[in-house]
């Protein structure tokens, strides 16, 4: 990739940074977020950048969408056109008052709907399914598990 970006002329403004274990650092060094990807899972690295307060612009594809909504939480192109994902970079980088209600509302959201507290109450409403199901009967108000704290 190196050799790559040398021979296109951006080796000077293109960094490869290798491992981190805190990507905190990273994070606040960015002035946007881009996820091109042409299909996704839910990527964590754009839960991340919600948390973080990173303004996004991301390809319009099924996992993206299950995080952000387009124009609330970040701005969504569709996947395999580069120019109207260089609209989407050059839009946030032009409207820094967009930017901040992006997200501020996509903090919000991550808070929200995918904190670690969300998500294993979530894991654990599966699990009481799952065992209602089976036919074992579960206390109104029983813990599966202890209270979850954030990490």
């Amino acid at each position: 990739m190196i050799k790559r970006t040398a021979a296109l002329g951006i080796g000077n403004r293109v960094k490869f940074l290798g491992h981190f274990h805190d990507v905190r650092k990273v994070y606040e060094l960015i002035d946007v977020y881009v996820l091109s990807s042409t299909r996704e899972g839910l990527p964590n690295t754009i839960l991340e950048a919600m948390a973080m307060r990173v303004p996004i612009v991301a390809t319009d594809v099924d996992g993206v969408k299950e995080a952000v909504t387009d124009r609330k939480e970040a701005l969504l192109v569709p996947p395999r056109n580069p120019s109207a994902l260089a609209n989407g970079i050059l839009t946030i980088l032009d409207n820094p008052r967009l930017a901040t209600e992006l997200t501020v509302a996509a903090r919000a959201k991550v808070e929200e709907e995918f904190s670690f507290a969300t998500r294993m109450r979530r894991i654990e409403n599966i699990y009481r399914s799952v065992m209602q199901q089976a036919g074992h009967k579960i206390n109104e108000g029983q813990e599966c598990a202890r209270e979850y704290q954030e990490i």
